[in-house]
């Protein structure tokens, strides 16, 4: 089973956000990659041309686009500056395993973490309806037809796989950190013990 973990880092040349949220990868996202339990997995970065040998240097396999991803049988979409458990690629795979004869995806229930403050606060109301974005797509082999974990955003992607695996909290940590594009402790999050 070809299992691909696809992150993107798709930032112009000169965006001051890029350096940082490299940082920020390579010291916190990339080893909790390193410490899956489980490592029968591909690490993709999906970039710009521009930065490719950044990564390729760094050992990693890169794409400029989506359609020059190879086909994985599990593909699992990541964002750059969230952390997940050392169990999360053990999680995605034994799930498959249970149900493999036909397409579905795997979500979690994060929780969100200011990067700050090392707090953590329950993260929105996540199930069947409302992948999250700690999100991944199962197509069996002999499925022809073919989609990107990307194809919609993560809370639209049940339209074209009704079936969802909802994992409950604790594997998976949306980090906030200021320059999220949509995340943000809010003053209405509960913060969890």
């Amino acid at each position: 089973m070809r299992h691909g973990i696809i992150i993107r880092f798709r930032y112009e040349r000169e965006d001051p956000r890029f350096r940082w949220r490299l940082s920020l990868f390579e010291a916190m996202v990339a080893p909790r990659f390193e410490k899956q339990t489980n490592q029968d997995f591909e690490l993709w970065i999906l970039c710009k041309a521009h930065h490719e040998e950044i990564f390729k240097a760094r050992g990693y396999h890169t794409a400029p686009t989506l359609e020059a991803l190879p086909r994985f049988d599990i593909q699992t979409r990541h964002d750059n500056d969230d952390f997940v458990s050392q169990e999360y690629v053990k999680i995605i795979q034994d799930e498959v395993e249970k149900r493999k004869n036909s397409s579905f995806l795997i979500s979690f229930v994060p929780v969100k973490l200011d990067l700050w403050t090392l707090k953590r606060y329950e993260c929105g109301h996540y199930g069947p309806e409302r992948p999250s974005m700690f999100l991944s797509l199962y197509i069996p082999p002999q499925v022809e037809e073919y989609e990107s974990i990307f194809k919609l955003r993560h809370g639209e992607m049940w339209k074209l796989y009704p079936t969802v695996v909802t994992i409950p909290r604790g594997e998976c940590e949306l980090v906030c950190h200021g320059d999220n594009m949509d995340s943000q402790i809010r003053p209405t999050d509960r913060m969890l013990a």
